[in-house]
């Protein structure tokens, strides 16, 4: 276990979640940690971490001792929101589900850096985006899948009923992902992002059991966490805000401004965040150029205008390099109806 603020860290409790998903196949933890040197008290203790070596080690170790690759499938249905500490806590007590994807982006960094989240609205479009700044690559399919079924199974718990999702995932199919299909029955792979995609107007709709007591507090010991940890005021947050703060692109100099640090300041922040300047600012305008295309009935022209590409051209180039598609096969080739959808399914929550 490391304790260095620079390197891609996760909560121990991860490590717990694998142990005790293995004792479902008759393995016991001995056989999961004693390689390690570990063992479940160590696990369990208040703000133990581990690093990412280990975590994916262990992962490993318990998809070959249980002989079941799609274990992330297991993974994601066994995660509770509470197993996220404070965060979770935060999105279990807030009062619509806007807030609570609002909090679980903003204090990430308090569960890892391997990873960012951010929350797109574009039109009557929403979408919750997932960027890796770390590639766990041997296990990276169990990484996403347990991700996005958790984040889908928790999502339920927080609504209190069947969420109307798809969820778009950066790897290919797995061979073994047939037998889950009723688990992540909406989902699309070999796309250029990972993210869940929702209707906007599900944003305001009202969670189960909101506490405003509870999630004031939960909020304070977040920032408390953040201000621990180094990332204060969520540096990778706040740039992405601050780079389309008046609706354009800043540069870094002007984010710099913005946020009234010095780039030099600006860019150690982000460096301590796992993350760059350029990669916040090609991931903005991604995300925008994409969501635009699915989600609005402006020309290409118009897009790259709107993300301040001097040409069409440039913007093409640039699009096709993200995602191996020119814009206007991308609009063509990836549905917009399923995004469509109703808010919430009607039927039994």
């Amino acid at each position: 276990m490391s304790g260095e603020p620079t390197q891609h860290t996760f909560p121990a409790a991860h490590g717990l979640q694998l142990v005790e998903l293995a004792r479902r196949w008759g393995v016991e933890a001995d056989s999961v940690l004693g390689p390690f040197g570990l063992d479940e008290s160590q696990l369990a203790r208040t703000g133990a971490r581990l690093d990412a070596d280990t975590l994916v080690a262990l992962t490993e170790r318990v998809r070959d001792l249980t002989g079941e690759p799609g274990i992330g499938i297991y993974l994601g249905l066994s995660k509770q929101i509470t197993a996220y500490g404070f965060v979770g806590f935060a999105a279990m007590s807030a009062a619509t589900l806007r807030e609570a994807l609002e909090q679980t982006v903003e204090f990430t960094p308090t569960v890892t850096t391997s990873l960012s989240l951010s929350l797109r609205v574009e039109g009557e479009t929403a979408a919750l985006v997932l960027t890796e700044h770390l590639v766990l690559t041997s296990i990276r399919d169990i990484a996403l899948l347990s991700f996005f079924v958790g984040l889908r199974h928790m999502t339920r718990d927080l609504m209190g009923r069947e969420p109307a999702l798809d969820v778009e995932l950066a790897i290919a199919e797995p061979p073994y992902f047939s037998r889950f299909t009723e688990v992540l029955p909406s989902v699309r792979f070999g796309q250029p992002l990972n993210r869940m995609i929702f209707r906007a107007d599900a944003l305001d709709l009202p969670l189960a059991r909101p506490d405003r007591a509870a999630f004031n507090l939960a909020r304070e010991q977040c920032q408390r966490q953040m201000t621990e940890l180094g990332f204060a005021g969520s540096w990778p947050g706040q740039v992405r805000r601050a780079i389309t703060a008046d609706g354009g692109f800043a540069n870094i100099a002007q984010v710099a401004r913005h946020l009234h640090v010095s780039e030099r300041t600006l860019k150690r922040r982000l460096t301590e965040a796992g993350v760059s300047f350029s990669e916040l600012a090609r991931d903005e305008r991604r995300l925008r150029a994409m969501h635009l295309l699915r989600a609005s009935e402006l020309s290409i022209g118009e897009i790259a205008e709107a993300l301040d590409y001097s040409t069409t051209g440039n913007f093409t180039r640039a699009f096709t390099a993200w995602t191996g598609r020119t814009p206007a096969a991308y609009r063509r080739e990836v549905p917009r109806e399923g995004l469509l959808r109703g808010a919430v399914d009607e039927g039994e929550g």
